[in-house]
């Protein structure tokens, strides 16, 4: 996404919480049965450039928006101010 591509991508996981299924790209299931979906996906992005430069674009934006480096500082100083929060009132019972 942060090249302007759209990306390809299994439905599981991580992945579901950065890509925008039709939107910043196509999601396929994991497994065996996915590699039909996967394989029709290639195929929708090979002929269809406008939605891939659009699914591109919209990645892009997205990464801008939300998982450039001050993003995920940010991300991960919270959850460590909660284990933190957590850990001392744990040990305050």
């Amino acid at each position: 996404m942060a090249f302007r591509l759209p990306v390809l991508g299994t439905a599981g996981g991580g992945t579901t919480e950065i890509v925008v299924n039709g939107t910043t790209g196509l999601l396929h299931p994991i497994g065996k049965e996915g590699i039909t979906p996967l394989a029709k996906n290639i195929v929708k992005l090979a002929t269809h450039v406008e939605r891939r430069l659009t699914m591109g674009k919209r990645g892009h934006e997205r990464v801008k928006e939300m998982f450039l480096e001050h993003h995920m500082a940010h991300r991960i100083a919270a959850v460590l101010k909660e284990v933190l929060h957590k850990s001392k009132s744990s040990s305050q019972s």
